[in-house]
This record gives C-alpha cells, sequence and structure tokens, in this order.
C-alpha cells in the first residue's frame, strides 16, 4: 500500500468519543486557497503513530497516510473551526462527543506529556532522525502539495 502524504497549512488532533467511551485520534488538516482558491480541509482515518522530526510531527493513520505536520502550525483557520463545529453539532444527538486537544509543545519532551496520556495506548512515539526524513513533497496538476 503506498501511502499519501499531506502537508497542511495549519493542524490540530481531534478526540471522537462514542456513547460506550470508546476514544480514537484524528488530525484536522486544512490548507489556504490563496487568491484564487478556496480553503479547504481534510479529517485523518485515525492516528496510529507519531513520529518525531527535527520541526515537525509525523502522523501515521489507519488508512497509510501520513500527515507532515509542522511544528508550530498547531491551530485552526475559522474555516476549520466551522467545519468542527457542524461535525460537533452533527454528532452531539448521538452521544459521541468531538473536542479539540491541546496543543504539542515544544520542551524537554517532544510531544506535551498531558497529550501523551490522552493518546494512552493508541499512539507509538518514535524518534526520527533527521536522515529519516520524509522526501520532499510532490505537487498534483493542480498544483497542491501532496
Amino acid at each position: 500500500m503506498r501511502s499519501t502524504l499531506y502537508t497542511p497549512d495549519l493542524w490540530t488532533l481531534l478526540e471522537i468519543t462514542n456513547p460506550s467511551g470508546e476514544r480514537h485520534f484524528r488530525v484536522l488538516a486544512s490548507w489556504y486557497g490563496g487568491y484564487l482558491g478556496s480553503d479547504s480541509w481534510r479529517m485523518s482515518s485515525g492516528i496510529t503513530k507519531i513520529e518525531l522530526a527535527e520541526g515537525e510531527y509525523r502522523i501515521h493513520n489507519e488508512s497509510g497516510s501520513v500527515y507532515s505536520c509542522r511544528s508550530g502550525a498547531e491551530g485552526m483557520s475559522g474555516f476549520a473551526s466551522s467545519v468542527l463545529r457542524r461535525y460537533q453539532d452533527d454528532v452531539a444527538a448521538l452521544g459521541v462527543t468531538i473536542r479539540q486537544l491541546e496543543k504539542i509543545e515544544s520542551g524537554p519532551l517532544p510531544i506535551h506529556t498531558a497529550l501523551m496520556k490522552q493518546l494512552g495506548d493508541f499512539v507509538e512515539v518514535v524518534q526520527v532522525a533527521s536522515s529519516e526524513r520524509l522526501p520532499p513533497d510532490e505537487e498534483d496538476s493542480r498544483g497542491l502539495r501532496l
């Protein structure tokens, strides 16, 4: 299976809890559209592993996709915030909650310890040397980074 690489302009981690209390975690990623384009967003399939590298987090997902998320780019645009609010409203009647997790902070540990506690056994964390980084982004026919 070939994995797809996404490099969002902004990103945040979400915790999704079903009515029986089972949790899973996803990335909500967004891109600015620029002058002639429109903003876009994507929600990942479910986090399986976070790799830490210089200045970025490589977040692997159930589908095989990888989100290369720059440290310091945590957050949401107004557009992504409205998407999240719509999802939260839509699933509330089903007893499902979606909440944005605290930001991943830099410091002695590359991932905030409270976040790692929240992620628990769902995520394997691996330190990645700069020599093992992903290849440069590719562009699709529309000039979007893959």
